[in-house]
């Protein structure tokens, strides 16, 4: 099995994008939508990631995420200054948490391809919106939920 990015599957992740916004989807959503249209007003990723200063703990940003979060020409919800869809080149150097796994993410580098399958079978079982797919990616809600299922706790 090649290589599987949790943060690129499904229609993406942006768990690992912000702090706070786990109880404001209608919110999150409008971010996104106007962070992906002044995408469109910038044709240099360096200038689009400063636009508004530097991460997503400055203030005026009340819902804590990274403003880099948009709607990606290939449908997906992410980071446009991500190696992936920059031919290497990462724009998030020195400016987020551009190491960073989740907890999700860490165990699943692990499994093998046998138990990676039966992962991404649970995932689309749930069919999440990307809203729920990333806060419980996260979190490691989901991890916990597919390992209680798969290893049900004996209780004696």
């Amino acid at each position: 099995m090649k290589e599987i990015i949790l943060c690129r599957y499904g229609s993406g992740c942006f768990g690992c994008c912000g702090t706070e916004f786990a109880n404001s989807k209608e919110q999150v959503i409008k971010e996104i939508k106007i962070n992906t249209r002044e995408l469109k007003d910038y044709k240099d990723l360096d200038q689009f990631r400063m636009r508004h200063g530097a991460l997503f703990k400055e203030e005026g940003n009340p819902f804590k995420m990274c403003r880099n979060i948009t709607k990606l020409s290939d449908g997906y919800v992410g980071c446009p200054l991500h190696p992936i869809l920059n031919e290497g080149e990462d724009f998030r150097k020195n400016y987020c948490f551009a190491d960073y796994w989740c907890p999700t993410m860490k165990k699943f580098r692990k499994w093998n391809d046998k138990e990676k399958k039966k992962f991404l079978d649970f995932l689309d079982f749930k069919k999440l919106d990307t809203y729920e797919y990333s806060i419980k990616m996260d979190s490691g809600e989901l991890l916990k939920e597919f390992e209680n299922q798969i290893f049900p706790l004996k209780i004696e």
